[in-house]
């Protein structure tokens, strides 16, 4: 897979890549901060990375308790860490919609404003209420490394 820049730092030139993935493949974003947490080189966190998503896990929420808990282990970092997991499934073409927007920012709020109009019918923008609240305060501050895991427990956990 090609590489690029950390996701949410926008504006800067990526390659894409067209993959035919399977049912249940686990997505995987991250940021260099969250695999070079603290002294860590980025080859063993690669490496502790890839450790902690084979784990067995029920639920997204436990695959990022895995990586949090085994990447996450010392002190705060300078860096910050990002880790986004989406896991794949089949769609109907009813449930497909395709936009050609500019690459402009300013056509967000309109694009917003289509995905608004399509998932509204469903009932899933309401479930993406939170999402859409999270996204919205991250682009317009941001994030700290604040030595708190997800659920709060803080940096401890299984160690690379």
């Amino acid at each position: 897979m090609p590489t690029g820049p950390p996701p949410g730092l926008g504006f800067l030139p990526f390659e894409s890549a067209e993959l035919e993935l399977p049912d249940g493949t686990l997505l995987t974003l991250f940021t260099n901060g969250l695999i070079g947490a603290g002294d860590r080189d980025v080859d063993p966190g690669l490496n502790c990375l890839a450790e902690a998503l084979a784990a067995p896990a029920p639920t997204s929420e436990d695959v990022c308790e895995n990586v949090t808990g085994a990447l996450l282990t010392g002190p705060p970092s300078d860096d910050d860490g990002a880790l986004l997991l989406a896991r794949t499934h089949g769609l109907d073409a009813g449930q497909v919609a395709s936009w050609n927007l500019a690459c402009d920012p300013a056509v967000v709020a309109d694009s917003r404003a289509l995905a608004v109009r399509r998932l509204a019918p469903t009932g899933a923008w309401s479930s993406c209420n939170s999402l859409r609240k999270w996204c919205s305060a991250s682009w317009s501050s941001t994030p700290s490394a604040t030595g708190q895991s997800p659920s709060g427990s803080g940096r401890s956990g299984r160690t690379c």
